[in-house]
């Protein structure tokens, strides 16, 4: 088998791991206090503070409270950063 061949199929298989992601949750989910979910960038959140309510900072500004505690809204931010992360070691890696 051609080394071309192999490189080709290990594309194939990751661009099909790659869109099996599509449409599924990729950023993180959370839910207001009014009960409405909502989807959020991990990457515009300046700072979360626990009052009696979690309050989330974002750098554009916007203040959102959410149902979710500190510690839910870090691991959901944790998970989607692994997201990333993989699909970044899948593109890097099909070159060796």
């Amino acid at each position: 088998m051609c080394f071309c061949y192999k490189k080709r199929n290990i594309f194939i298989k990751n661009i099909n791991f790659l869109l099996s992601f599509r449409g599924k949750n990729i950023m993180i989910k959370l839910t207001k206090l009014n009960g409405k979910p909502f989807i959020l960038n991990s990457d515009l959140i300046e700072f979360i503070e626990q009052t009696p309510d979690t309050i989330i900072s974002t750098t554009t500004g916007k203040k959102v409270v959410v149902v979710e505690s500190v510690e839910e809204v870090v691991e959901k931010v944790l998970q989607y950063k692994r997201k990333i992360y993989l699909f970044k070691d899948v593109f890097i890696n099909q070159d060796r």
